[in-house]
């Protein structure tokens, strides 16, 4: 955390403990209101997504900015450990990344909410754990007359649950 307050380019917020997901984007969507942005990209602390990828997000909506489209969402691979090899793997990409795919929901990690839209929804129900909190937001966006579009060729990694040392078939 030290280190992390030290860049000139980085504001960091104690959250005086976990105060869950929903705590932490209504803050985040706020600043981004206050700041007068026009996108915010969202992603969980475990979440891996390279510069190349969110180059290209910037340039999709760039060349495809619609006001009606309220979350761009990425693809994602899954990483996985393999005790047996003892390293890392990664998945093919969850859909197909040549395609844009126009859906009902995403995930939050990866996305990049327009902020114009997000000022309609605010906050979001801080009762919500997980998943539930992307269901909530996809599913207000959606209330609200925005789309939420998937796009393919942005592809960020994402390690699924703790890592499993034996497995037992029941």
């Amino acid at each position: 955390r030290t280190k992390i307050i030290q860049l000139n380019y980085i504001e960091y917020h104690n959250m005086n403990g976990n105060q869950g997901l929903s705590a932490g984007l209504n803050l985040a969507f706020s600043l981004a209101i206050d700041a007068e942005y026009d996108f915010i990209l969202t992603m969980d602390q475990d979440s891996i997504f390279n510069k190349e990828s969110i180059e290209s997000m910037i340039h999709f909506i760039d060349t495809n900015n619609d006001a009606a489209i309220g979350l761009y969402a990425s693809n994602y691979s899954r990483v996985f450990f393999d005790h047996k090899l003892n390293k890392y793997l990664v998945s093919k990409p969850r859909y197909r990344y040549n395609k844009i795919h126009k859906v009902t929901f995403a995930i939050t990690s990866g996305s990049f909410v327009r902020i114009a839209a997000i000022k309609n929804i605010l906050p979001l129900d801080e009762n919500y754990f997980i998943a539930n909190v992307d269901i909530d937001l996809c599913a207000q966006l959606t209330v609200s007359g925005y789309m939420i579009y998937l796009v393919g060729s942005t592809v960020f990694n994402q390690p699924v649950g703790g890592t499993v040392k034996k497995s037992f078939i029941a």
